[in-house]
């Protein structure tokens, strides 16, 4: 089934799982929901195109790989999209052109797409201004992947809503995830700090994440609310963090439970 066109004035949810789709077409002006899981086959045709009216749409999920050409309109109703590529190897001006025809909606992003997004080194002429609730799906914010979400969140500085869910992974090495401290935080200048107003981070191992919350909570004049998920023994480090918070905001951590959870999982 290499090409798919499909029309309906009626239809209103739409999944497809393939590996060898080279065209996908869909016009629904009722569709809601669209779940696409693509993964390349290696000896497939490189030109693959997806090409989508559905103006309606709230909910958008695609895993896997992105094909050479998208055309997705702009999804001014869109509410929730979520993006979980296989590798980093994916265009990245593909991704950022999906991204950017999501609008105001929540936008969830697994490490690879993040990886795949910073891969060009340098941000498009239009940033992710328009990003105002962002969900990233990552194993741990270790010190190989903090630039990346560093140059990320830096392209969004109306970023009101973050969520950062780690992979319950006790086993990480401490010292692969604790060379970042606050002051690096602070040097990255990152706007959307002073915008921010609801913060979840569901941390593993390590203590970059503790000083990027640190670095929040002292630095982010209108957050409101903020909950860190942490393991048994950064409890006391956890706990330290409230010391010097410089809004009103309420502080909540837990301790995390073991879980068996996909990093990608969709929200």
């Amino acid at each position: 089934m290499p090409n798919i066109t499909i029309e309906s004035a009626s239809l209103e949810s739409f999944k497809l799982w393939s590996s060898n789709l080279f065209h996908l077409n869909i016009f629904g002006e009722k569709l809601k929901d669209i779940h696409i899981v693509w993964r390349k086959a290696s000896s497939s045709s490189n030109t693959k195109s997806f090409n989508m009216f559905a103006p309606n749409l709230r909910s958008l999920k695609w895993e896997g790989n992105f094909m050479s050409s998208q055309h997705l309109g702009k999804l001014t109703s869109l509410e929730k999209a979520g993006i979980f590529m296989d590798s980093e190897l994916n265009d990245c001006d593909n991704i950022f052109k999906v991204i950017c025809s999501m609008c105001r909606g929540k936008v969830s992003l697994n490490q690879w797409t993040v990886k795949a997004l910073v891969r060009g080194g340098s941000m498009p002429a239009a940033p992710l201004v328009d990003i105002c609730n962002l969900s990233l799906h990552i194993r741990n914010l270790n010190d190989d992947l903090i630039p990346a979400v560093v140059f990320l969140l830096g392209g969004m500085p109306n970023l009101n809503t973050l969520h950062i869910k780690c992979t319950f992974s006790s086993g990480v090495a401490n010292y692969l995830c604790s060379g970042i401290d606050m002051e690096y935080w602070k040097l990255q200048g990152l706007a959307f700090i002073y915008q921010l107003k609801e913060a979840t981070l569901e941390l593993s191992n390590g203590f970059n994440g503790i000083e990027f919350a640190r670095c929040i909570l002292e630095h982010a004049p209108d957050l409101e609310n903020m909950v860190i998920f942490h393991l048994q023994k950064y409890s006391d480090d956890v706990w330290e963090l409230k010391d010097n918070v410089i809004s009103n905001a309420t502080v909540v951590s837990q301790v995390r439970k073991p879980e068996k959870k996909s990093w990608s999982d969709f929200v």
